[in-house]
């Protein structure tokens, strides 16, 4: 393998999961659709404004439906042209709740 590629290992399991979260970041937010979870992050389908760069600090707020919703400090992680990886600062339940 050449001295300049990184192989990245995940700790924890994807797993599928059908869900929305608003990701929030100072006075901005999405609602993004989820692509999956893990105990370590999530991924999200990009939505079409997506405007965060790799390694920006983001707020996730899980909900289901009315009521209180679950709030995940984050960071971007990865940016492709239809997903956004996100790593959890810590360890969440999958799926995170309150």
């Amino acid at each position: 393998m050449a001295a300049n590629v990184k192989m990245f290992r995940r700790d924890a399991d994807r797993v599928p999961y059908a869900a929305q979260l608003m990701v929030v970041r100072g006075g901005e937010a999405w609602y993004a659709d989820l692509y999956d979870l893990s105990t370590g992050g999530c991924a999200i389908f990009k939505p079409d404004d997506w405007a965060l760069e790799h390694d920006e600090v983001v707020q996730l707020f899980f909900h289901r439906g009315r009521g209180a919703a679950t709030c995940v400090p984050a960071r971007v992680a990865r940016v492709t042209p239809s997903l956004v990886g996100i790593e959890y600062h810590d360890p969440q339940p999958v799926p995170p709740c309150q």
